[in-house]
């Protein structure tokens, strides 16, 4: 019986084939850059995203072994399964800033400067970094990338049917004062058709400053303080020599014989910030004209970096450019100029021209100019200040003619002529 079962048992475990190993089913693997297949813990030094070994049984020999979800290590990509395609540790972890190639998001206007990002649903998204991005602004810029710019975009929307008025509302209507309608030019915001209180213009037959009386006397003695700010840019030497003879030709009439005037000199200083140089201060029309005709004989038309505001802010303030106003004289501030506004401080314009447009009203003087650009730009100091804008020419007899017209009548003596 022993025997029986012994025999038994080697007739019923005899295989009908040959004996093949275990098959590695089911483990972890992964496949080098040769196309090996790697099992076990080893396929983690391949990649941190292994796969599960799947086993695909034939009829005869052993088993085809595969690893179809294994991943190699690659480029990280934004995706919302999560994988870490670069394995270093991090999921998503893309940023693309705007100069990077790989970024997509639109280049126009401000989105020009959009950086690009992979959040938390797998998506990328555009992140715009410009300060100026947003809703259509005045500020010369295109905020909402559409391709278009201030007026030129209909997403900058004014009310063209309602008026606006920012001076006194007691001088709305008097005089030559009048409402305007909100309007963007060169990138800042004005009250188109506006007219705010201005100095009297003396035998022009309007109430400028919207009193109710016209070419009044505005002071018993006919006495204004001028501070007259020049740019002495070289492409300014016309408008100097207009301003020469006008000076010369007041004290020759006796027109505003009782006004003082002071000159200032803007970029006549090519070596020292802010290139400003006070040639005179409050002297009578000849001494003004002979004053400014021998600074102008020197040559100091040599041009510089032209800080308009803040020489005329600087001449009202306790400094090296200071200048103490004459007692019981109307203050007036004019200055000529070709060129844009310039910023002294923090190289900003705006920052110069709200400086006077708050000093103004400190120290109680008046703003205008003659320019021959940027209007709505100049307009930020000369509005607030009961200012005006007159257009620049290169022209010294219309120049003159100007300047006559502001300031060389005499509202006291109808006998002189305004024009002269």
């Amino acid at each position: 019986m022993r025997y029986l079962s012994l025999a038994l048992l080697l007739c019923c475990c005899a295989p009908s084939d040959p004996l093949h190993p275990l098959p590695p089913c089911g483990q972890m693997c992964a496949v080098d850059d040769e196309g090996n297949l790697v099992l076990g813990w080893p396929a983690r030094a391949v990649s941190c995203n292994v796969g599960t070994s799947v086993c695909d049984y034939t009829e005869a020999g052993p088993p085809i072994i595969t690893c179809p979800d294994f991943l190699p290590v690659s480029p990280e990509v934004c995706d919302p399964d999560g994988i870490d395609e670069n394995c270093d540790g991090s999921t998503n972890d893309l940023l693309y800033q705007w100069y990077d190639t790989h970024n997509t998001c639109p280049d126009v206007g401000e989105c020009q400067f959009t950086a690009q990002y992979c959040d938390e649903n797998g998506q990328m998204i555009c992140f715009p970094t410009s300060p100026y991005y947003g809703e259509e602004v005045c500020d010369n810029w295109d905020n909402d990338c559409d391709g278009l710019t201030d007026s030129d975009d209909p997403d900058l929307s004014y009310d063209g049917e309602m008026f606006e008025y920012s001076g006194d509302p007691a001088t709305l209507n008097v005089g030559e004062c009048r409402a305007g309608v909100l309007r963007c030019e060169d990138g800042f915001e004005y009250l188109f058709g506006e007219v705010r209180p201005t100095d009297e213009i003396c035998g022009n037959g309007d109430d400028d400053d919207c009193d109710g009386m016209t070419d009044e006397d505005e002071n018993d003695s006919n006495a204004d303080a001028f501070l007259i700010s020049i740019d002495f840019s070289g492409s300014m030497s016309g408008t100097i020599e207009s301003v020469i003879e006008a000076l010369c030709d007041w004290s020759t009439t006796q027109i505003l014989s009782n006004s003082r005037f002071a000159i200032q000199a803007v970029a006549a200083n090519y070596n020292t910030e802010p290139y400003n140089v006070n040639i005179t201060g409050f002297v009578d029309a000849g001494s003004a004209c002979n004053s400014l005709r021998e600074f102008y004989m020197q040559g100091h038309s040599v041009g510089g970096l032209e800080y308009v505001a803040y020489g005329i802010w600087s001449i009202n303030n306790t400094n090296e450019f200071y200048m103490e106003w004459p007692e019981d004289m109307r203050r007036r501030a004019v200055f000529f100029s070709d060129e844009p506004p310039q910023g002294y401080i923090d190289g900003n314009q705006t920052v110069d021209l709200g400086m006077v447009a708050e000093d103004c009203s400190v120290n109680k003087y008046s703003v205008g100019g003659f320019v021959s650009s940027a209007y709505a730009t100049w307009r930020l100091m000369t509005s607030p200040c009961g200012g005006w804008l007159e257009p620049l020419t290169d022209d010294p007899v219309q120049m003159r003619e100007t300047l006559n017209y502001r300031f060389g009548s005499d509202c006291g003596d109808n006998d002189v002529p305004s024009g002269t």
